[in-house]
Parts: C-alpha cells; sequence; structure tokens
C-alpha cells in the first residue's frame, strides 16, 4: 500500500522530466531580406540584436526586418563587404574584421570608424590590429 501511495505522488514529477521541449527555427535567406544565403559568424548583442557576417555585407536582424550595411567608399561605412567576424567590447561598440581590416562601430552613435591593414604604406596584420586598437 506505501508503494503504490508512493508512486502517485511521484508520478506527476517523473512525467515532467519526461516531458520533451521543441526548439523552433527559422532559416532567413536573401528573400527575406539577408544580404547573402551564406552566414560567417553571428553576434548577439547586449541590445538584444542579432548581426550575420556575409561576403556581402554585415547584416543587422531586429526580429522583424534586416539592415545590411556594406562598404560604400566613405569613410563612414566598413573597410570591406567581405565581413569575416565580429565581437562587442562594450555596451553598443562592435568591432568588424574583414580581410582588408577592423572597423569599428559605435550603434548609439551609429558611426563607423576604419582600420585598414595597410596605411601610409605600412602592412599590419589583423593581429597587429588587434593589438594597437583593442588592447
Amino acid at each position: 500500500m506505501k508503494t503504490i501511495i508512493t508512486l502517485l505522488i511521484l508520478l506527476p514529477f517523473i512525467q515532467l522530466y519526461a516531458q520533451e521541449k521543441t526548439a523552433l527555427f527559422k532559416n532567413y535567406t536573401v528573400k527575406d531580406g539577408l544580404s547573402q544565403n551564406t552566414v560567417i559568424r553571428t553576434l548577439e548583442d547586449s541590445k538584444g540584436y542579432i548581426w550575420f557576417c556575409t561576403r556581402d555585407g554585415l547584416n543587422r536582424f531586429d526580429g522583424t526586418e534586416f539592415e545590411v550595411y556594406r562598404a560604400d567608399g566613405s569613410e563612414n561605412s566598413l573597410t570591406s563587404s567581405d565581413v569575416t567576424t565580429i565581437t562587442e567590447v562594450e555596451n553598443g561598440v562592435l568591432w568588424i574584421g574583414s580581410h582588408k581590416g577592423l572597423t569599428r562601430y559605435d550603434t548609439n552613435t551609429k558611426r563607423f570608424y576604419q582600420y585598414y591593414k595597410e596605411e601610409g604604406g605600412r602592412k599590419q596584420s589583423l593581429r597587429q590590429l588587434y593589438q594597437t586598437y583593442l588592447m
């Protein structure tokens, strides 16, 4: 009798652990606004935006739509549209890497700052740029 009462008490808890959790995924493509279907790296920033690095620009996703950032030759853009990596170093400041150099993007002021691998005839590796500007 004690065994039956114990099983009846424990049974609801056993079922809770046995319930299957389902993860939901949605695939986004260029049809949804992504600049390219191949994503190299992703980052969720401190504000909740998701950033996607692609060979055709940096994409910011707010949960509804994409905003695409590309190099356009101006000082207030990426060093290259071929974006390979991204990190957030402080609230709202992103560092974006490409084969041409680094770009610092301040999401609060919406301003880009470019740091090229080759400036003034001097070539630097991304590691050297990182050590110069981030350390």
